[in-house]
């Protein structure tokens, strides 16, 4: 009884601190971790992409280029955080899959044909599909954009 008593007295609470993060978008902002990679669309849609160094409650500063950078709230659009990604790891597993891939149907298509150079010709397809493989690789495992705001929309 005395748990059901604490639990129904503090669901007010929570339920106002969470309506209270809605309300203000803006705290995911100033909530990033110094070093972090962002990206900032402005209200006339050019791109600002840098190192986050901190945020007020009108202002994101961002490192570029040994630079200094600071975008005014009202001139922000949306802000994104670069999530860490498995690029390499992603890129190892894409291009061994690619030389095995086309050394094997590749090597089997020349095999059939019956050519001159097959180990020559079978090293050469295997290098293309570990090039296409790793391009591939380091695509699906490169960090990704996480949305932390969007300005409101203006009322007509």
């Amino acid at each position: 009884m005395y748990k059901t008593i604490c639990v129904l007295l503090l669901l007010p609470l929570l339920a106002a601190g969470q309506v209270a993060s809605m309300l203000s978008p803006w705290n995911a902002v100033e909530r990033i971790a110094a070093g972090e990679r962002i990206q900032v669309q402005s209200m006339d849609y050019k791109t600002l992409k840098g190192t986050f160094d901190h945020a007020t409650a009108d202002v994101v500063y961002l490192q570029h280029a040994g630079q200094t950078i600071e975008a005014r709230r009202d001139g922000v659009r949306r802000l994104w955080r670069r999530k860490p990604g498995h690029g390499g790891r992603w890129a190892i597993v894409g291009g061994v899959a690619g030389a095995a891939a086309l050394g094997v149907f590749g090597g089997t298509h020349l095999e059939n044909k019956g050519g001159a150079d097959f180990a020559g010709a079978t090293a050469g397809v295997s290098a293309l599909g570990a090039i296409i493989g790793t391009a591939v690789g380091y695509g699906i495992g490169h960090g990704k954009l996480e949305l932390l705001y969007q300005a409101p929309k203006k009322a007509k």
